[in-house]
């Protein structure tokens, strides 16, 4: 399998375009082609536990010249063997209809352990293999941050740097960061926006070969998650068509959703679900994207105005394939795009979308918690509240599997206000045990951070 970038002509090994999260042209890596799931295999899957599915999957977007088969199985162990389900994703059934994936069951309680702790073997893997050591960086808006930083501490050969925007993830989010005192993690807070963050590490990682990314504009992190739509499919389904509800903000979640179903997988929509930040949902009513000032939420993971991964889709979805570095041109200059109808019908064939305001999450966080005794944390609760809106509009009658994307422990503070009557025992010890830690951090702006940056790689 080669890989290109969506705004050049190359063709890349997949080695590279892991090593190396976007291209020169600042593209994003996509596969040459989505291979598809034949009848044969697709029963075989069927009875494969999670890490068979992920080892099965992740063969079909690589070859035997970058890992071999034992060397990869014994990665996918390692990777998972610190989650607290043996199922890794488990499913819970909430009514004939509505199904709740939990995803949260790594070591900092959030989805982004799944692609992460994989990742972070990898790359200890390959810097072993050809005796490297690498730089990675990462923007979070709250949870990509602790993951990326429990996957590679400790790491001899990977120096690691995050930057989030100070005061805008919730407090527990920011102590699983700011608590790790190993040598080789550097922690940022930055005096703005996520998109603040993202666009200092896009720029950075144009001007600097010795860096990599685990955001989830590295392909791998996309790559990794089509492993549980799958995997929530075979565990509810036989052969009927399913919807995907989920919490969207950099769009590399649902995005894996949409390659899953590339590959043949029977899913009928992928409900985007958006809060106040709702790029995507004007996108998709209007055909314009234009990002306007990042709203402060109860969702803080999802307060994003660019949707990076979006890109990948607009590229398979666009006719021209040059046109896509048009329009990131157009977006450039005059701050936002506009595609045609065509385009966009295309992109509705796929997908659903609705958006949540605050009161939303937390009448879904209440109402979840009384109809089924289930607790959901602030974006899974917006995945939930897309679900309940598209099936008024739209009156379908499939089964619909919402990802729960955090612990709901993360965010204590707002679950309790939206159920008052429950006491904090929902709350993990691991979670508890991190509010009297040490912190150790630097506080940064948008003008200094690439200098204080650079200065941590030179060192």
């Amino acid at each position: 399998m080669l890989y290109k970038s969506t705004r050049d002509h190359q063709y890349y090994n997949f080695e590279s375009i892991f090593m190396k999260g976007i291209s020169k042209e600042g593209g994003l890596f996509i596969p040459e082609s989505i291979p598809i799931i034949n009848s044969t295999e697709f029963i075989e899957y069927k009875n494969y536990n999670f890490q068979e599915l992920c080892y099965n999957i992740f063969k079909k977007y690589t070859d035997s010249e970058f890992i071999n088969n034992e060397d990869l199985k014994k990665i996918i162990e390692n990777s998972f063997s610190r989650f607290k389900s043996e199922e890794i994703t488990p499913i819970k059934k909430l009514s004939n209809d509505f199904y709740i994936l939990e995803l949260f069951h790594g070591p900092t309680n959030s989805f982004k352990d799944i692609a992460l702790q994989f990742i972070g073997n990898l790359y200890e893997y390959l810097l072993i293999k050809n005796k490297q050591h690498l730089n990675i960086i990462c923007a979070t808006s709250g949870d990509t941050g602790s993951a990326a930083i429990y996957a590679l501490k400790n790491k001899s050969n990977i120096k690691c740097i995050v930057l989030h925007p100070d005061n805008k993830i919730s407090n527990i989010q920011r102590k699983q960061m700011v608590t790790v005192n190993d040598k080789n993690i550097y922690n940022l807070a930055l005096t703005g926006t996520f998109d603040d963050c993202q666009n200092i590490v896009k720029q950075i990682l144009k001007e600097q070969d010795d860096l990599d990314t685990v955001n989830s504009i590295n392909w791998c992190r996309v790559l990794i998650q089509i492993t549980y739509y799958f995997y929530a499919y075979f565990r509810i389904c036989n052969g009927e068509f399913v919807n995907f509800a989920v919490p969207t903000g950099n769009f590399g979640d649902i995005l894996a959703g949409y390659y899953a179903k590339k590959m043949g997988l029977p899913i009928d929509k992928l409900i985007i679900s958006t809060n106040k930040n709702d790029i995507l949902y004007r996108f998709y009513n209007t055909g314009i994207y234009e990002p306007k000032e990042c709203i402060k939420t109860i969702s803080p993971a999802m307060d994003i105005t660019i949707s990076s991964n979006f890109e990948r889709l607009i590229y398979h979805l666009l006719e021209d394939k040059n046109d896509l570095s048009k329009l990131m041109k157009e977006l450039e200059i005059n701050g936002r795009f506009i595609v045609n109808e065509n385009l966009l019908e295309e992109m509705k064939k796929d997908f659903l979308c609705e958006f949540s305001t605050d009161k939303d999450i937390k009448e879904i966080i209440k109402m979840v918690y009384n109809m089924y005794n289930y607790i959901c944390d602030p974006h899974t609760a917006v995945g939930v509240s897309s679900m309940i809106k598209t099936k008024v509009k739209y009156n379908y009658n499939c089964k619909t599997v919402c990802l729960a994307t955090a612990n709901p422990g993360k965010f204590p503070e707002t679950i309790l206000e939206a159920v008052p009557k429950i006491d904090d025992s929902f709350i993990p010890l691991n979670l508890i045990l991190l509010l009297s830690k040490n912190e150790k951090y630097e506080k940064v702006t948008k003008e200094n951070a690439i200098n204080i940056i650079k200065s941590i790689i030179k060192k």
